[in-house]
């Protein structure tokens, strides 16, 4: 299974979704992909996270200060998970007789194989494109602050990739055996908070 990633503003896509990011600065590539013309943003909802107001606010303000119009912003409020995120973002487009070809996820940089295999699921008709910021993990977690939030992240994203798949709510990923080894040793030394039991 391949997958489209992106780091070039010129191919942004139809419309763009954010999913579920705590943390502007380690998401958003840059006000070029979102100055870009004739784009729809939907913002989504997550769970409250230090202080975070929500996902739909802060990524619409951020949106504006990067100088996208106010009128090429949609606000998906509700979802609370990267399957929400898909189907609801889909559904609010669609209300606004929007019906994109592709569509840009932006997540954490470990988010986009399962957001990509989740969108694949639920919404096949549609090209996704997945984009973070380019971060080497050591920058990544300096960014965020906490290794342990950040190692407990990884290990719940990548149980998520094959569980989600097997429950049928993303397509099957590949797991090379190295990945999947280093997960195991994470499990092992007790990076499990964010694991489904």
């Amino acid at each position: 299974m391949s997958r489209r990633t992106v780091e070039s503003p010129g191919e942004a896509g139809d419309a763009r979704s954010v999913i579920r990011p705590a943390n502007l600065r380690v998401v958003w590539p840059g006000s070029r992909v979102a100055q870009r013309d004739s784009v729809r943003d939907v913002a989504g909802q997550f769970a409250q996270y230090r202080g975070c107001r929500g996902e739909a606010i802060h990524y619409t303000e951020h949106a504006l200060e990067l100088g996208v119009p106010a009128d090429d912003i949609i606000i998906e409020p509700h979802a609370t998970n990267t399957g929400e995120n898909i189907k609801l973002a889909r559904a609010t487009l669609a209300a606004h007789g929007i019906t994109p070809q592709t569509i840009m996820l932006i997540s954490r940089p470990y988010q986009q194989r399962r957001a990509y295999a989740t969108c694949r699921k639920l919404w096949p008709d549609v090209e996704p494109i997945c984009t973070s910021q380019p971060l080497p993990l050591e920058k990544y977690v300096t960014t965020i602050g906490d290794s342990d939030r950040v190692l407990n992240m990884l290990v719940g994203d990548t149980q998520r990739i094959d569980l989600f798949a097997t429950k049928g709510f993303a397509i099957p990923q590949p797991i090379p055996t190295e990945v999947h080894a280093a997960y195991t040793r994470l499990v092992d030394a007790g990076y499990t908070q964010r694991l489904i039991t």
